[in-house]
């Protein structure tokens, strides 16, 4: 499953150290977020959380140039605006400093303002 992330799938190639070991360090990521997004491979689902964390999930899509898992992330995070509850602060933050301009993140959070 990891090799649905164009990230993954060019680290691992067998021309790059991380290839010959068949194994990448992820140091920089939270390991709940890891968590996740592992669950995410393997079932296609995300669980209801916190926007702090929807927003790391997201950054984290965007950092593995993931399309359809950043996709899973935004509906997750729609899910829980049905409930009129919208993210401030931390994830709003989080989404601005983790992506670049013209993402699908930054555009949502506009659009939900």
């Amino acid at each position: 499953p990891l090799m649905k992330s164009p990230f993954f799938a060019i680290a691992l190639k067998s021309t790059w150290a991380e290839g010959k070991t068949n194994e990448v360090k992820l140091l920089d990521d939270d390991p709940e977020v890891m968590n996740h997004y592992i669950h995410w491979l393997y079932t296609s689902t995300l669980p209801r959380t916190l926007f702090t964390v929807l927003a790391k999930l997201y950054v984290l899509g965007e950092k593995f140039m993931h399309p359809e898992f950043k996709n899973a992330v935004v509906l997750a995070i729609l899910r829980e605006t049905e409930e009129d509850v919208y993210p401030v602060g931390e994830a709003v933050n989080t989404i601005y400093e983790g992506t670049l301009k013209g993402s699908l993140g930054r555009q949502l959070l506009v659009d939900l303002f």
